[in-house]
């Protein structure tokens, strides 16, 4: 059986501005060749997407953003619409980011409406799920995740539900530089794909791309990728130096 393509995913969220992207693209893109079975996509913040677009180019990297509105138009100060980000250079976009349910109150009401918006402008949303420390602690993880997951892809057809990506992220982990033990994030690649098989189809659920993401680093990504479920990895600061980030597509290889 072909071995699955790998997902290393980059999440700069709030730290790379304008002369810091400037300067990762110029270190990462000359050395930066295609990989067969490997997918690389970095999401900047918004008003970094212009120039990553403008430099990508031909490039075997892809675009992402952070965040999308559920609207598609209209007086929404401070909201960026799924159209506009394709029109931005966009191929994926982060939906339900654990920080954007901490900080900005996001449920899974919410991820779903994003989640349609996105598909509906042929964008593919990364849908983050995870559960916090006090639920793991309490043995909660799966039902926590399960809830996520039946919540935000309810609704949708099993062709929008194969251009998901769910990327497992536990909140304790993220940012932390603790990291779940890889076959802890194997189990949730499972409960992940439990849950979509039984609200769609078994086949949805398998094809399903399923990352890992909390405290990933060039040392510890292999482990992760050779865990069964796991296709990939969102990293958050292991993706914002361009020697690291290299660092895991090489792993990836």
């Amino acid at each position: 059986m072909a071995r699955r393509r790998r997902l290393i995913y980059g999440n700069f969220k709030m730290q790379l501005g304008i002369a810091a992207t400037r300067a990762w693209l110029a270190d990462v893109l000359p050395v930066l060749e295609p990989a067969v079975g490997v997918e690389a996509v970095v999401f900047p913040s918004f008003v970094c997407l212009a120039l990553a677009k403008a430099a990508v180019g031909g490039a075997p990297l892809g675009l992402g953003a952070q965040d999308v509105s559920p609207h598609g138009e209209g007086a929404y100060t401070g909201d960026v619409s799924a159209s506009m980000l394709r029109e931005a250079g966009c191929s994926h976009v982060l939906v339900a980011h654990s920080e954007r349910r901490r900080y900005h109150g996001e449920d899974d009401e919410l991820a779903r409406r994003k989640l349609r918006a996105a598909l509906a402008s042929g964008l593919r949303p990364v849908y983050c799920v995870g559960e916090s420390l006090e639920q793991y602690d309490r043995g909660e993880a799966a039902a926590v995740v399960a809830g996520q997951v039946r919540t935000g892809l309810e609704g949708f057809t099993p062709e929008e539900v194969g251009r998901v990506v769910v990327a497992y992220e536990p909140v304790w982990a993220i940012g932390t530089g603790r990291s779940a033990r890889p076959e802890h994030a194997a189990r949730a690649a499972q409960w992940i794909r439990d849950e979509v098989a039984t609200m769609y189809m078994r086949e949805v659920a398998k094809e399903m791309p399923v990352l890992y993401g909390g405290s990933v680093s060039p040392s510890n990504v292999g482990a992760y990728l050779t865990q069964p479920g796991v296709d990939g990895v969102l990293a958050g600061g292991a993706s914002q130096a361009p020697e690291t980030y290299l660092g895991l597509l090489e792993a990836a290889r």
